[in-house]
This record gives C-alpha cells, structure tokens and sequence, in this order.
C-alpha cells in the first residue's frame, strides 16, 4: 500500500503530476491508477521509486509496512 505522506507529498509538489509521471516514464493515466488504488502495486514499485527519486522524497517512506496498514 502507497503511504498517505507519499501521496500528500506529491500533490503539493510544486511540477504537475502529468510532468512528474512522463520524466518516470509512465503515462500520466497509469500514475493515477497507482495512486488512486486503481491498479494493485507491490512494495518496491520501480516506477514510485522513480517518482519518488524525482521529487526527492524518501524512498523508504513510499510503501507502508504490513504493520503501519
């Protein structure tokens, strides 16, 4: 599961998240699936440890732990 601090942290990123998703290479509309729990994503998602690495957010904060859900 995506943590909530992830998700806060890309909203208030100051560059669109269409600009973010394309730089990660991904389309805008997988990005919003992955965030919007549309798609399933496993811990260690390359492509959020990507946006994560893009707006300089901690990437061992992205994923919450079994214990944290």
């Amino acid at each position: 599961m995506i943590s909530k601090e992830f998700k806060n942290a890309l909203k208030t990123y100051p560059e669109h998240k269409y600009q973010i998703a394309w730089k990660a290479g991904i389309s805008p509309g997988v990005l919003n699936h992955l965030i919007n729990g549309h798609q399933k994503v496993p811990i260690g998602d390359e492509r959020l440890l990507r946006i994560a690495e893009l707006i300089r957010f901690p990437t061992n904060k992205v994923f919450l732990t079994s214990q944290e859900e």
